[in-house]
């Protein structure tokens, strides 16, 4: 019975089907006159079905506006912008510097700004307009206008939307820019309502309307079409946005110059700008290819996945170098420490990444401690285990000390020098050429089926190597350093150190990540043996030969999207290399086997003392950031340590369910690059539990610095962050938080008690840095997580 329902059903609906011809229309005309709104959209969509289609002539603008937004919106995007909010507050609250070169360099970039914003907006309004006129020739309808006009201040819109979210906190500094925007805003719209009026009848522009003599029929022979309408200013923009892209492509591909360049206008420009280049040129492809009838957006997209097979230009450039084969192992580059350095602890440091802001945080480490100890410091330091930006630090750090000797002799400590030196090396704007690369040679490379243009990689260590240059230039001192040096062979800053019987320099052991098989790739002087470094690949073997010291800091920072992932050919066949960060962000794996190593067999005598760099943002009233920065103290017993349990705070639960298997992927990667640097800092923390005997660690944190303001990881550094990391290690009165009246708070307590570290470990390297740090009181546990006291008194006279 049932089947015989279900068939009779069947049959009578096969019936209604037949008789009424459509039910679709017929169920669309009943609901229609049901609700009578329903009629009415249904009407004003058909009535503008037109308007409908001429939207895909705009897609290419709506489609790079959109996505550039949605970029913006990211910590990183506001990053292009928040290095001139911050420039703009430190001039305009300091009229004496008005009119500096540093001043003036700000407002050409400001001025570059505002120009890219034009730029993109007069591509984004125009080429829409020239891709319908050359479909069809009858007047496009009143709102496509409005789309287009829209669209033509969409990035003077968000580039003021960008300024006031960056800027937010001090929006008196920037008004004049926001002045100049909203300006602009107003007359380009302007424009875009009476530009007919005001070509055709003010300026009396009559060539501008005339038909196109060269244009439209080159257009016609590759498509055959017979209705296009284009003039000869239609002819003459075309000509000159895609001659000007193509000018700006090749200057960001030109050597050298494209580094200078991209720093002198800013990655606020570049990246702006990229939006009006990316559109006409894509717009351009979309016109001479519209008699084809082909999907050119999917194409494209597919030629890329294609080309991708042939077109890498991402291999690691070797240099040469007589050094390679005479690389030290461990144990004699430890003997070689010790008879330079017959007394105190072994130091071995650790510093985390995150591009310029984990840089110029252990800049500001490491010069701490050469200014309590008049530059001692650094001689002591046996070897320092990097990752990303702190590699930057680290191997300029060594750098810098390799070439503090004139004729033989030790130059004298300048701790005015040597601020300054890190200004405008570690400081500099390297966002600005990898922006460059990224948006202009390498996406054009994308694009093509064999390798023309080198890559953003490339561009990025260009700059590092011309930043150190310019460093350089600076000092004038029989005591400044080479110039060249990060472009030269990375071993050679070693040389002198290890064969020559120079003054010590650290090692510096840059950790990667292989893609092949997730483990440690470490690029250093010493041969990475699997007796000492567990489970991991030494570069130099791989590779075969050596690299530049700019190479070898990429290759411990190469973190995607900015930094492509580098080809390393082997007699194998090819590997991939990538940040050292998806392994372990602080470096601290490395760190445990060099002094697991150290304790078991070379430096049984000794005491060790392990600072941890820790590039962490998160304020210390946070409790995820309290529990990430929670460690043993010093001088725990190893059955307190196991009796002792750091807690682990939940982190805040997301509600977003959009795209949740794709965000699960990537967020599980971001997520694990800083816990693993955590789980690390932890355990090692627990020295004697781990059987490092006699071994003491500091931990200094970036995160109470910034008071619980974020930065993005790039590599620019605001201003006032710089400032805020220079100002909070330096020495300070005794009782300074006493005399401001008021107790202090967890993040004043934190930072006094990473000076009272550096005070102490100046102490026993023999300095005397001053009186005792106050506000950071014994057993506390601001005290606990720097690791106050070390117990290194006595460590001096062994």
């Amino acid at each position: 019975m049932l089947a015989a329902a279900i068939c009779g059903s069947t049959s009578i609906a096969e019936r209604r089907i037949v008789e009424t011809g459509d039910v679709g229309k017929r169920f669309v005309s009943q609901v229609a006159g049901e609700w009578r709104w329903v009629a009415r959209l249904r009407s004003w969509v058909l009535r503008r079905r037109g308007e409908w289609r001429r939207l895909m002539d705009a897609r290419i603008s709506i489609l790079v506006i959109t996505l550039g937004i949605m970029i913006l919106a990211r910590p990183q995007g506001l990053d292009v912008v928040r290095d001139l909010v911050d420039s703009a507050n430190s001039y305009i609250r300091d009229p004496q510097g008005w009119w500096t070169e540093a001043a003036i360099r700000s407002y050409f970039r400001w001025g570059c700004f505002l120009a890219a914003c034009v730029w993109s907006g007069l591509i984004a309004w125009y080429w829409p307009h020239l891709l319908t006129r050359a479909r069809v020739s009858r007047e496009e309808p009143a709102g496509f206008r409005w789309l287009r006009r829209l669209l033509g201040i969409g990035p003077l819109l968000a580039g003021t939307a960008a300024v006031m979210v960056t800027g937010w906190e001090h929006l008196r500094d920037v008004w004049i820019a926001l002045c100049l925007f909203a300006g602009t805003t107003l007359v380009l719209a302007g424009f875009f309502v009476r530009r007919r009026a005001l070509v055709e009848r003010r300026l009396r522009l009559s060539w501008w309307v005339r038909p196109s003599g060269r244009l439209a029929p080159l257009l016609r022979r590759l498509g055959g079409r017979h209705d296009l309408s284009l003039t000869l200013g239609d002819e003459a923009f075309v000509g000159v946005t895609f001659a000007m892209s193509v000018a700006v492509l090749v200057l960001f591909s030109t050597p050298v110059v494209r580094t200078h360049f991209a720093v002198g206008v800013g990655a606020a420009s570049i990246a702006f700008g990229a939006v009006g280049s990316v559109i006409a040129l894509a717009s351009f492809l979309l016109l001479i290819l519209f008699g084809s009838r082909l999907p050119v957006v999917s194409v494209v997209l597919l030629l890329i996945v294609l080309f991708s097979a042939t077109n890498d230009n991402h291999a690691v450039s070797p240099v040469p170098s007589q050094l390679v084969a005479r690389r030290p192992t461990l144990d004699a580059a430890f003997a070689a420490w010790e008879r330079r350095t017959p007394g105190g602890p072994v130091i071995l440091v650790a510093t985390a990444g995150g591009a310029s802001r984990a840089a110029y945080w252990t800049a500001a480490v490491l010069r701490a401690f050469d200014d309590r100890t008049g530059g001692r410091f650094g001689r002591q330091v046996f070897a320092i285990s990097s990752v990303s930006g702190g590699t930057l630090a680290a191997t300029g750090y060594a750098a810098w000390l390799a070439d503090q000797q004139v004729d033989g002799a030790s130059c004298p400590y300048d701790p005015a020098a040597r601020l300054a030196f890190d200004r405008a090396f570690v400081g500099a704007d390297y966002l600005s050429p990898a922006i460059a690369g990224l948006l202009y040679p390498d996406l054009t490379q994308s694009t093509m089926p064999l390798p023309v243009f080198r890559d953003r990689a490339s561009s990025l260590e260009e700059g590092w190597s011309i930043g150190w240059t310019d460093a350089v230039g600076q000092r004038r001192t029989g005591c400044a350093p080479q110039a060249g040096k990060l472009a030269a062979d990375f071993l050679a800053i070693w040389e002198s150190s290890l064969e020559a019987g120079g003054p010590w320099v650290p090692l510096v052991l840059a950790n990667g990540t292989l893609v092949e098989d997730g483990k440690r790739v470490i690029t250093a002087p010493i041969r990475v043996e699997p007796a000492v470094f567990e489970d991991s690949h030494d570069f130099v073997d791989l590779f075969g030969r050596s690299v530049s010291g700019a190479t070898a800091i990429l290759n411990s920072a190469r973190f995607p999207l900015i930094s492509p992932a580098a080809t390393v050919p082997t007699p194998g066949g090819t590997l991939h290399l990538v940040d050292g960060g998806y392994f372990e962000n602080g470096g601290l794996e490395t760190l445990y086997d060099v002094a697991r190593h150290i304790r078991a067999t070379v430096g049984r005598s000794r005491p060790i003392l392990i600072i941890e760099i820790n590039n962490d943002d998160d304020a210390p009233g946070d409790p995820h950031s309290v529990d990430n920065l929670a460690r043993y103290p010093n001088e725990m017993d190893p059955a307190d340590s196991a009796a002792t349990s750091l807690g682990v705070a939940l982190p805040e639960a997301s509600t977003l369910r959009v795209a949740a298997g794709v965000r699960s992927v990537v967020g599980a990667l971001y997520g694990t690059r800083t816990s693993r640097g955590v789980l690390g800092a932890k355990r090692l923390s627990s020295l004697r539990a781990v059987g490092l005997t006699d071994t003491y660690r500091a931990t200094f944190n970036l995160g109470p610095l910034l008071a619980g303001r974020k930065t993005a990881m790039s590599w620019s550094l605001s201003l006032s962050s710089r400032n805020a990391i220079d100002a909070a290690l330096t020495r300070r009165p005794p009782s300074a938080a006493g005399r401001s009246g008021r107790p202090a708070t967890r993040s004043e307590a934190t930072v006094a008690c990473q000076r009272a570290a550096l005070n102490e470990i100046a102490r026993a390297l023999g300095a005397d840095p001053g009186a005792p740090e106050a506000g950071c009181p014994l057993g506390s546990h601001d005290a606990q997580w720097v690791g106050v006291p070390l117990g290194l008194r006595g460590a001096a006279a062994q």
